[in-house]
């Protein structure tokens, strides 16, 4: 977690050990696909509230900016209104200053002349193969990032981290676009942007396939757009959300509106891209069907 988040938690941490509702904030953060089974399972056999609350707080400071969103929106589902609302002030006042600072920073980083190069091997060039065409911030250190491996260009949506050099490296946050399934992200991008303007108003969540398992949702609770790959257990009826994934505010969705333009002039490829659905072989329903894009989870009943 960044530290100035840290230092919000820190600050009401008295109050949020001694009021919130901590079963329910449980429960909710490991519907939210925030707490693991062992997690929760750990906090389940504390004793006491006051020990489940501390050492529940222990793992939101301990974890990156994500967790302190989720945290706020399992206070609201819990009930604690008034904790959440203590909270989103304070983080308001941050993401001010946040989001001021990010807009002063380059959003392209020149992989030719920045230093960051050597995270990801000499030239861009790692040792399996693997070469980076483009580093582009969309805020917060998330990058969109056009990448070949093994041969094969892919454009990612990651979140970075800093070492105390200042120094960035990928996390496994994020999703992983080939380049048809990226064709049409772009063509629902604005689709997406502007169901997110009228969050408030949705009642019910959207969602939108964007190839593979990769899922964009947004829901009228909370103003991000979640895109996440999902998987499918051979004993569950409904694919389920996996770890793999990024959330995205207004803000950041903005910046990717730019990123998506600006990616064309080192990905020249992209203009070319078709997403498969588009394709003769998807003319008809049986195509569709037999295509691991469009029908991921089920298409090997057809081949």
């Amino acid at each position: 977690m960044d530290g100035n988040y840290k230092e919000i938690i820190k600050r009401h941490y008295d109050t949020l050990a001694s009021k919130m509702n901590v079963d329910k904030v449980v429960m909710h953060l490991h519907n939210l696909n925030y707490l693991t089974d062992d997690m929760k399972g750990r906090l389940d056999a504390e004793r006491s509230r006051i020990t489940r609350s501390r050492k529940l707080l222990e793992m939101i400071t301990s974890k990156g900016r994500i967790s302190f969103t989720s945290f706020r929106i399992a206070l609201i589902k819990a009930g604690d209104l008034l904790l959440a609302k203590e909270l989103l002030e304070d983080s308001k006042q941050l993401s001010g200053k946040q989001d001021q600072l990010e807009r002063s920073k380059p959003l392209v980083i020149d992989l030719d002349k920045s230093e960051e190069k050597s995270e990801f091997g000499s030239d861009n060039t790692s040792e399996n193969g693997s070469s980076q065409r483009s580093m582009i911030n969309i805020g917060n250190n998330c990058f969109v990032v056009a990448k070949t491996y093994k041969g094969e260009l892919n454009v990612h949506i990651r979140q970075f981290e800093e070492t105390k050099a200042g120094r960035l490296f990928p996390t496994k946050k994020g999703v992983v676009f080939p380049l048809p399934r990226w064709a049409l992200f772009m063509n629902l991008e604005p689709d997406i942007s502007d169901c997110l303007k009228s969050y408030s108003e949705l009642e019910s969540e959207q969602c939108w396939h964007l190839g593979g398992g990769v899922y964009a949702k947004i829901n009228s609770e909370y103003p991000t757009v979640n895109i996440r790959h999902y998987w499918k257990p051979d004993d569950a009826e409904q694919p389920v959300p996996t770890k793999r994934g990024v959330m995205l505010n207004k803000f950041r969705l903005d910046n990717l509106r730019d990123a998506m333009e600006k990616l064309k002039e080192f990905v020249p490829e992209i203009e070319d891209a078709v997403p498969c659905m588009y394709g003769d072989d998807h003319m008809n329903q049986e195509g569709m069907l037999r295509c691991p894009e469009c029908s991921p989870f089920d298409y090997e009943k057809y081949c």
